[in-house]
């Protein structure tokens, strides 16, 4: 089978209607991208409501192991809480590059080519 301009063209218009495969991949992806918000979102609300109940235990907590037990599952929420959200996790800053000096350590410029011309 020969592929003429007549069938090139009809099979371009065909790609173009609604229910041809690159328009349902389209839709798929959105789709799919639509859910994982829904589900991150509905996950950042139940996370958040877990910190919520955890801080009021904290408050009535007086048993220093249940409170380091309560402590360290709020860490954990409260990682995953930025993570949901979007933000970026907090680290150690990072030193500056060190600077060349202004007063001299000046390093000798790079040979010249031998090169003559010819």
């Amino acid at each position: 089978m020969a592929l003429t301009s007549e069938k090139a063209s009809e099979m371009a218009k065909l790609s173009h209607l609604p229910d041809s495969a690159r328009f349902l991949r389209e839709i798929t992806e959105q789709n799919e991208a639509e859910e994982a918000k829904t589900f991150r979102l509905a996950r950042l609300s139940r996370v958040r409501a877990q910190l919520i109940r955890l801080d009021k235990q904290l408050a009535d907590e007086d048993d220093p192991a249940r409170l380091d037990r309560l402590m360290s599952a709020l860490n954990r929420l409260q990682e995953a809480e930025g993570w949901l959200a979007g933000r970026a996790k907090m680290g150690p800053i990072k030193p500056a590059s060190p600077k060349a000096s202004k007063t001299g350590n000046f390093a000798p410029p790079p040979p010249a080519d031998d090169v003559q011309p010819g």
